[in-house]
């Protein structure tokens, strides 16, 4: 289990483990299945959706190209982030823990650990469901991106992104 990087009152946030991934697998299907109805993701896509990218296999690759972290409240998982250079590649709280700062207190980190890395800005493409927290946290909206490839191929999402100082 990796090393605590970050410890404050509601959250601890490391490295994520190989124990981990069931958990974080979890989070991220009851996550996609949650935004699928305010993001209009039709029904049909969900499973190939899920498949690619919150199976047990798909949480498993993930370390490969990017950094994985998970936030436990006590000892109970709760979120799940990447990072890939100056990008936020997930950040998903457990839909049983929504509206309670832990998302917040998560991007915080995430901030943080982008501009510790010596990265200038930080940037991330978002369902618009996750439009409204993103702009809360002080990101801007830079365009749209269209989706080219897997489940929602024609589809689009948005790009914010938030120059660090």
């Amino acid at each position: 289990m990796g090393g605590v990087l970050y410890s404050q009152a509601m959250l601890t946030i490391r490295k994520m483990a190989g124990s981990d991934i069931p958990r974080v697998s979890e989070i991220l299907t009851s996550n996609y299945n949650f935004i699928a109805g305010p993001d209009r993701i039709p029904a049909d896509r969900m499973p190939a959706l899920i498949e690619k990218c919150a199976s047990v296999s798909a949480v498993t690759n993930m370390p490969n190209n990017r950094d994985c972290y998970v936030a436990l409240s006590g000892k109970t998982l709760v979120a799940f982030l990447t990072i890939k250079g100056d990008e936020v590649s997930d950040l998903f709280v457990d839909t049983a823990q929504h509206r309670k700062g832990l998302g917040a207190e998560l991007f915080r980190f995430a901030l943080q650990a982008v501009k510790n890395a010596g990265h200038r800005q930080l940037q991330l493409v978002t369902t618009g469901y996750g439009i409204p927290f993103y702009q809360a946290m002080g990101m801007k909206v830079t365009g749209k991106v269209d989706i080219t490839s897997g489940p929602l191929q024609g589809g689009q999402t948005t790009r914010l992104e938030m120059r660090l100082v």
